[in-house]
């Protein structure tokens, strides 16, 4: 006979840890929950949000007594604990001169802000009574099918708000979490006063499940969403992840017995299920501590939570027998999407002669990414926030009764699509989440553009398509919240952000053509030219009024902050006057779109940045990019003048350095728009924004060979002629090449793959295409030739040898991944 588990419910309870404030308690049960009223340039001090250099060093509690002045003494504080010593106190010296600035000037209005926040507060911390004791069969079943309902729609919201921002007037929330514990225990009483002989007494046990599934809640889902994980050669890889559960049952109660936590991390595959087994890794247990917070009406609450701080992947995961190992002997881990899986054995015991009950509750995590390095991170994020969206997309907000029910856990993953509309809703709900701000009304709209404009218009959301674009666009955002600075910039208008680059240049001419001045726009780079996500960067367009051109230039990434306040110094000392007037609006029909920079930065000044950022200081930004190039190019030929000797060749250098120096200084806005033309020129080359997705076979297989066989026409002719721009817009780009090989090769082994289960003759065709793909996969781009001369000159060796110096240049189209 084995041995009854010892029961542990006779032990002293340890004494909980206090959270003795509401705002406090609050940010603890509901971490991603904040009012509508904390939105806006004055964020990061109301608002609790995930930002390692900045998030808790702006926020500030809003208790019951906080004033504006509060805010106005602590940001004093704070500015005088910064050095100069790293970027992080630089740009935090911006924020405090501006947020101190917006205080000042606002001093009511930012009061009546803060009071809303307490209203917000008081009303989410709120206690009700509980629920009163059901008495009729019929009572029992409505009481039951409330608190189901409830629950569900309480964890949706949890989330739902993980990524995204949704307030009250989104969503429509019937109970919190301090109520929904109070019903639930209550009810759980009402089952020791149960006949067993009732008409749903044999359904007792399904009504007993579904309260037990409803009372353990993920309150603060996987964080980060995207996590590294240790080197393999380790026995055991490892990975630090936070999440945190809570349960609203009793376990005072000597009718419960709640175990300690089973989670298992999961991956979530899309491949076929039989083909490929999911792969699990069991955790070790997790502990149950107990906490109490306070409500709204100071009374003191007790909750048991439990803590994953990090998971272990061991090299041999409990799967099926059937799964194939990995080649090589080693499993990979990333980049994957998971969720976790926490399973709890709970025991009930009853009084009134009921048999005893045992259930295993099953919770599943929101998904999660896990990379081997942060260059991995914004693809894998993406897959990630699609699938979290699809994820609680998928729970109806239509209960059925519980008897009809049969499944009241989360299911992952889910096969929900999305439409286009959801998409850009839930981007311009994270971009506030965020960022703490509203995106301008320029921003959405051309999301959306571009969104339909690379799904070729589909309602449906393709997310094969659109999922290099969408990286891009969450990717800036993330570069907006990881640098708290845009956000404001953003909000007073001296950013533009995510925008039509297009539509900003041509805005600049118009507004250049009423103004007669220079004018520039500080905005993201532009999407369709964003290739790596390392080069997201700040981009400033300037069109000066004697300049037919908009010249872009780049702020610093590496040193943003103190670029942008030596920016922020050069224009308030009139030491750049070309960025006198700054875009504001992407509005062509709107007035006043332009503003006086120095209006707008000087919100930003204090005295601490000009000691942090001397105006002085020899940093090669863009405040003189005006005449930058052309003279980069003077002092180059400068400098080759002083360096030749006095022979005739060299003379001869001399007197055609003369004549560059004086037509560039002659014609210095001429030559810089002949740089700007050219670098557009090259970058058009790295660009191929024409690529269909779609392969038709063979009309698409016969036009990429006419394309290779033009290309090489091509360069041929280049090799001893002028070629004219009017003459090579036929031949297509090298990088279109490639990409249109790429895709044509995977479209050939798609055919081959699936054609020949119903077309076996189908074979001799396709090795027949594969030999043409490789017969034009190869192209020479330098033909044979030295220095610029195809001649060569050969020198004689020994042994009757011969050999001449020559550079020949080939390239594969093939990919090496393939």
């Amino acid at each position: 006979m084995s041995k009854r588990k010892q029961s542990n419910t006779y032990l002293p309870t340890r004494a909980p840890t206090l959270i003795d404030d509401l705002w406090t308690s609050h940010n603890f049960l509901e971490p991603n929950e904040y009012s509508s009223a904390t939105i806006g340039i004055y964020s990061c001090l109301v608002r609790s949000y995930e930002n390692e250099h900045f998030g808790k060093f702006f926020c500030q509690r809003v208790n019951k007594d906080a004033q504006t002045k509060d805010f106005i003494a602590q940001l004093d504080d704070d500015e005088k604990t910064l050095t100069n010593k790293t970027q992080v106190d630089i740009e935090r010296c911006i924020m405090i001169a501006r947020l101190r600035e917006y205080l000042e000037k606002n001093n009511d209005v930012f009061q009546n802000i803060l009071n809303q926040i307490k209203k917000h507060l008081h009303e989410g911390m709120c206690e009700n009574s509980s629920m009163p004791v059901p008495q009729s069969e019929n009572d029992f079943i409505c009481q039951s099918n409330q608190i189901n309902k409830s629950a569900h729609v309480l964890d949706k919201i949890y989330r739902m708000r993980r990524f995204q921002y949704y307030n009250d007037d989104n969503i429509r929330q019937s109970i919190n979490i301090i109520n929904l514990q109070n019903w639930i225990r209550s009810h759980f009483q009402t089952f020791n006063n149960i006949n067993p002989q009732i008409s749903i007494g044999s359904q007792i046990n399904k009504y007993l499940e579904t309260l037990l599934n409803n009372s353990f809640f993920i309150i603060q889902h996987p964080t980060p969403s995207i996590v590294t994980h240790s080197p393999l050669k380790r026995q055991l890889v490892t990975a630090k992840i936070y999440c945190r559960l809570v349960s609203l049952l009793d376990k005072e109660n000597s009718a419960i017995t709640i175990d300690d936590i089973t989670p298992y991390v999961c991956r979530i595959t899309t491949s076929n299920p039989i083909e490929e087994p999911p792969t699990i890794f069991e955790q070790l247990p997790m502990t149950w501590k107990p906490y109490a917070i306070v409500t709204a009406s100071q009374n003191r609450k007790n909750f048991y939570f439990a803590d994953l701080s990090e998971i272990i992947l061991r090299q041999t995961p409990i799967v099926s027998e059937n799964q194939n190992p990995t080649k090589g002997g080693q499993t990979h881990y990333s980049p994957h999407v998971y969720y976790i899986q926490f399973q709890i054995n709970v025991t009930v015991q009853f009084t009134n002669g009921l048999t005893p009950y045992q259930h295993c509750v099953i919770v599943k995590s929101a998904p999660f990414g896990l990379v081997t390095n942060t260059s991995q991170t914004a693809d894998l994020f993406a897959k990630v926030f699609i699938q979290d969206f699809k994820s609680w997309k998928s729970l109806s907000t239509q209960i059925q009764p519980i008897v009809a029910s049969s499944d009241n856990s989360t299911s992952l993953p889910s096969t929900t699509e999305l439409n286009m509309d959801d998409v850009v809703n839930s981007i311009q709900r994270y971009f506030i989440h965020k960022t703490g701000i509203y995106p301008k009304d320029w921003v959405m709209p051309y999301i959306d553009k571009i969104l339909r404009a690379t799904c070729h218009n589909q309602n449906t959301f393709v997310e094969t398509s659109a999922h290099d674009l969408l990286v891009k666009i969450l990717a800036q955002i993330d570069y907006m919240a990881e640098h708290p600075i845009l956000s404001l910039f953003h909000d007073d208008g001296l950013f533009l952000g995510i925008c039509d680059s297009d539509e900003v240049n041509q805005i600049l001419l118009q507004e250049r053509e009423h103004y007669k001045t220079s004018i520039c726009a500080i905005r993201f780079g532009a999407l369709s030219r964003l290739i790596n996500i390392k080069d997201i960067g700040i981009r400033i367009d300037l069109l000066e009024d004697s300049s037919t051109n908009v010249q872009h230039y780049t702020f610093d990434s590496t040193k943003l902050p103190f670029a942008l306040g030596v920016f922020i110094i050069k224009i308030l000392l009139n030491e750049a006057t070309q960025y006198s007037t700054i875009l504001t609006i992407l509005n062509r029909n709107t007035q006043n779109v332009v503003a006086i920079t120095s209006k707008l930065l000087e919100l930003y000044d204090s005295e601490k940045l000009r000691e942090f950022c001397p105006h002085k200081e020899r940093y090669p930004s863009i405040w003189h990019c005006a005449h930058r190039q052309s003279i980069d190019y003077i002092t180059l030929l400068d400098d080759k003048r002083k360096n030749l000797l006095e022979i005739e060749a060299s003379i001869e250098k001399c007197l055609m350095i003369n004549r560059l120096i004086s037509y560039i200084q002659e014609n210095e806005s001429q030559f810089i728009s002949l740089i700007s033309d050219i670098r557009q020129d090259m970058r058009m080359k790295l660009i191929d924004n024409q690529i269909n997705q779609n392969i038709e076979y063979p009309k698409d297989f016969r036009q990429r060979e006419q394309d290779i066989l033009k290309r090489r026409h091509t360069q041929e002719i280049r090799r001893l002629f002028y070629f004219h721009p009017e003459d090579k817009k036929q031949s297509p780009s090298l990088i279109h090449l490639i990409n249109r090989h790429v895709l044509t090769t995977k479209h050939l082994n798609y055919l081959i793959d699936n054609k020949m289960r119903y077309e076996p003759q189908f074979g001799d065709t396709g090795i027949k295409e594969l030999e043409r793909i490789f017969q034009t996969s190869f192209m020479i781009t330098a033909h044979p030739h030295s220095g610029v001369n195809p001649v060569l000159i050969y020198e004689r060796k020994g042994s009757g040898q011969c050999t001449a110096k020559v550079s020949v240049i080939i390239i594969s189209l093939l990919c090496s991944c393939n």
